[in-house]
C-alpha cells in the first residue's frame, strides 16, 4: 500500500482511481480506496475532515481505460 503524506503546505496528490492508499496527515494516518468514480479530481476533505484545501488528482485505473 502506498503512503500519502500530506501535511499545511500540500495541495495536492496524485493517485490512481481503484487504489487503496494509507493518507498520514498530522500524526494521523487513514486508508482510503480512491473510489471516486466519473470525477478526475476530488477534494481530501470529503474523506479526511481536516484535509481541507488538499486535491487528490486521479489517474484511471488500467482496468478501466477504454481502448
Amino acid at each position: 500500500m502506498r503512503v500519502l503524506s500530506v501535511d499545511s503546505g500540500s495541495s495536492y496528490r496524485k493517485g490512481t482511481r481503484l487504489e487503496t492508499v494509507q493518507v498520514d496527515l498530522d500524526g494521523r494516518s487513514i486508508t482510503w480506496t480512491l473510489d471516486t468514480f466519473g470525477t478526475t479530481s476530488s477534494p481530501l476533505s470529503k474523506n479526511v475532515a481536516v484535509a481541507e484545501g488538499i486535491t487528490v488528482h486521479m489517474t484511471e485505473h488500467r482496468a478501466y481505460r477504454g481502448g
